[in-house]
């Protein structure tokens, strides 16, 4: 993703300058700052595509800086990849996903890992202009045949959602795209929390140890996006006691849905 903008956050002096010596070459902007307040200022003012984050810091550690993060409307939906020394720690690990980090990395001095999943990471942050043409790739032809131009549509080739024919304006983070791709796959059936765990966290090292607390979180923010009323929702149905159900044509169903 060409001059995607990188903010570091980690108090370790030298640290963010490495980083920016690797990433710069390779047509990144990155932006340095050395502790968790500093970081959370700057995310706000400068709405970066990634964040790569650290957890052992003075003061405002890495969680508390994920939770500031995630819980403000402006920062919500930007990926963060913790690197950090702690992701040898499970529960830390753990710790970090149910906060809502987007990847956990052991640091080192090999970036090849980091590079490439902040590579996978901004490729499928793919923004709708509202003022573009809404054009589906040919990957939607064949449903698009079988399917009205009402309801709900995903093209996931495009990382797109199209409602009633015209497409949203909403960015999905790598974490959304995965469990949209995966509802839409097992569209008008149930989809499982171990369909999602396999599917979402399919990188996680213990997939298991993802709460429902994290995927319910996860499934509220797809709502808030995809939704005409996220409270009432048409689309993303809840299962009560088994999973959800994906229904493009927002019809009833008989299980317990909302």
């Amino acid at each position: 993703m060409s001059n995607a903008k990188l903010l570091v956050i980690d108090d370790e002096p030298g640290f963010g300058e490495s980083l920016a010596d690797w990433f710069t070459p390779l047509g990144y902007q990155v932006s340095e700052a050395a502790s968790g307040a500093e970081g959370v200022e700057l995310a706000l003012a400068q709405r970066p595509d990634a964040i790569i984050l650290d957890i052992l810091m003075p003061g405002m550690d890495g969680f508390a800086v994920i939770r500031a993060l995630r819980e403000n409307d402006l920062t919500r939906d930007i990926p963060i990849v913790v690197w950090s020394v702690t992701s040898e720690d499970l529960s830390s690990r753990l710790r970090g996903l149910r906060f809502g980090a987007d990847y956990i990395l052991l640091k080192s001095k090999e970036l090849h890992e980091l590079e490439e999943v902040l590579r996978r990471t901004l490729g499928r942050r793919k923004p709708a202009s509202a003022s573009s043409p809404a054009t589906l790739s040919a990957s939607l032809s064949a449903s698009l045949s079988a399917v009205s131009a009402r309801g709900l549509i995903y093209d996931p080739d495009e990382v797109l959602v199209y409602r009633d024919g015209v497409r949203l304006n909403v960015e999905l983070t790598p974490n959304e795209a995965s469990l949209m791709h995966c509802l839409w796959e097992n569209r008008n059936h149930l989809t499982t929390r171990d369909d999602i765990a396999a599917s979402v966290y399919s990188d996680v090292q213990n997939r298991e140890g993802v709460s429902n607390e994290a995927m319910d979180r996860l499934v509220g923010r797809l709502r808030t996006k995809i939704e005409p009323d996220p409270k009432s929702p048409r689309y993303l149905q809840t299962v009560r006691g088994f999973g959800y159900r994906l229904a493009p044509s927002g019809q009833p169903f008989n299980h317990e849905g909302g």
